[in-house]
């Protein structure tokens, strides 16, 4: 990548599928109760089935020789067949959060849009993407999301993604210490629930170790992780370990929790087998523990971030 001229970065899927959500927010219970701030609404664990289909695709152009890129892209989500339910008499006192959410907001609750223009700017500067050993990477990206554009409602957001990776050992390359800290904010206008930032929804699906999927989201989010990357073999590069620790804050207007009022610390450890040593392709195998009893098992290819 270091030599590429231009960057394509597409994200295409379609999904059918379930998952629950636990409402907005990062102080979300795990079991179902009636929200304590807002008595008539369901928070903790509440099951949704829905159809997914995804379409992003960015372009983006060196500049001169530089390790900056610039680029626009498309991104849409359409998210169709939404249908919330549990085995609990709770849901005859009180709404589902997204049902609650997208009626407040003006949204359907069986289907929505999100179809918009992304502005965005790189710097790519490690050594392997996949898996590095050393430097930096940054990531700034505007969306625009018009009904113009076939949104259902006008939105903007802003994305802001920054990894650095540190050597402890000029010999054994691999030793080394990772870290990672993004945001995704609403910056105006309304989101649909499914559209709003998530653990777990970076294109990876790489964030939250220690939680499902979408367990927490809101309007606002940050996040930050660090990890120790380490060989397991003294003279070969096939087997290796990591240790790694994680915390994610959300914020939300409609449960009027700010962000960094609660986080979610997660930690766990993991193995990497290094499958092909030229472009430091890994199968990375981890399990990681969140708050509250959360927990997860992760089979990936290639490093975490």
């Amino acid at each position: 990548m270091n030599e590429d001229k231009w960057i394509l970065v597409g994200d295409w899927r379609y999904f059918i599928t379930s998952q629950p959500t636990f409402g907005l927010g990062s102080s979300s219970p795990n079991e179902p109760v009636a929200n304590p701030n807002q008595p008539r609404v369901l928070w903790g664990d509440q099951q949704m089935d829905f159809n997914w289909l995804r379409f992003y695709e960015t372009v983006l152009r060196r500049v001169g020789d530089s390790k900056f890129y610039l680029g626009i892209g498309y991104h849409l989500d359409i998210y169709s067949k939404i249908d919330n339910f549990i085995d609990s008499s709770l849901t005859s006192d009180v709404r589902f959060a997204h049902d609650y959410y997208n009626d407040q907001l003006g949204f359907n609750t069986e289907s929505y849009t999100v179809s918009g223009l992304t502005l965005n700017a790189v710097m790519e500067n490690r050594d392997i993407p996949v898996s590095p050993y050393e430097k930096n990477f940054a990531l700034i990206s505007y969306k625009i999301n018009p009904t113009s554009l076939g949104s259902d409602q006008s939105s903007s957001s802003l994305l802001l993604d920054y990894r650095h990776y540190f050597n402890l050992s000029e010999t054994r390359k691999r030793h080394l210490i990772a870290l990672w800290g993004f945001g995704n904010f609403l910056v105006s206008g309304n989101l649909p629930y499914m559209g709003l930032p998530s653990i777990g929804y970076d294109m990876f699906g790489r964030s939250g170790r220690g939680y499902a999927q979408g367990r927490f989201r809101g309007e606002s989010m940050a996040y930050s992780e660090a990890e120790y990357r380490f060989p397991l073999q003294k003279n070969k590069e096939t087997f290796g370990g990591t240790i790694f620790v994680n915390a994610a804050s959300f914020g939300s207007k409609i449960t009027n929790e700010k962000i960094f009022t609660s986080l979610n610390p997660g930690y766990g450890l993991g193995l990497r087998v290094m499958i092909n040593k030229e472009n430091r392709t890994t199968i990375t195998v981890d399990y990681g523990f969140g708050q509250k009893g959360n927990s997860g098992f992760y089979l990936n290819i290639n490093e975490s971030f």
